[in-house]
């Protein structure tokens, strides 16, 4: 499944949990995201057991690790 907002905030990630039955958000496996804060919280707060369904995506891990701070 996937769901495209037309900005980047908790609302509206949340807003898209919100519209799932409790049986369907239970069922997700597994959210692939960057690692935006507010995503990151959505998913925390809306989901059943969220920070274990959290799946950062490849590109955004490797470009933490390689920044020169």
């Amino acid at each position: 499944m996937e769901y495209v907002a037309e900005d980047r905030t908790t609302e509206s990630l949340g807003g898209y949990y919100d519209q799932l039955t409790p049986a369907r958000r239970a069922a997700l496996a597994g959210v692939a995201m960057d690692m935006w804060e507010p995503y990151i919280q959505a998913t925390r707060t809306r989901l059943p057991g969220g920070d274990d369904r959290i799946v950062f995506d490849r590109f955004h891990i490797m470009r933490e690790m390689t920044r020169i701070r």
